[in-house]
């Protein structure tokens, strides 16, 4: 492809096309939405005895298998990974105790 600005030539290289992805599992999509929405009614329903067990920590809860925890975010997916809670499926929080006031 070429163009010209101001009596200069210029080259571009040539698009390159993004292969398309495989055919999605809609069935595991569709099981893993449920399994994160169990999750996530789980964190809801457990917040405010995970904010005081793991205070501004970083908690990882799977609605079966349990929950993880860590003072960082890389160190919360390390024990997701080891535990091998399934990622989809596992709902991450940091339990703020003094959480930012934010008026958008």
């Amino acid at each position: 492809m070429m163009s010209i600005w101001w009596g200069a030539t210029l080259r571009y290289p040539e698009p390159k096309l993004i292969p398309t992805p495989p055919e999605l599992d809609t069935d595991e999509l569709r099981r893993d939405h449920r399994e994160v929405m169990k999750s996530e009614m789980k964190l809801i329903e457990l917040y405010d005895e995970l904010l005081r067990r793991y205070p501004d920590q970083w908690v990882g809860l799977h609605h079966s298998l349990g929950v993880v925890h860590s003072n960082t975010r890389v160190g919360l997916r390390k024990e997701i990974q080891k535990r091998n809670f399934p990622r989809a499926q596992t709902v991450i929080e940091h339990m703020e105790t003094n959480p930012k006031i934010m008026i958008l």
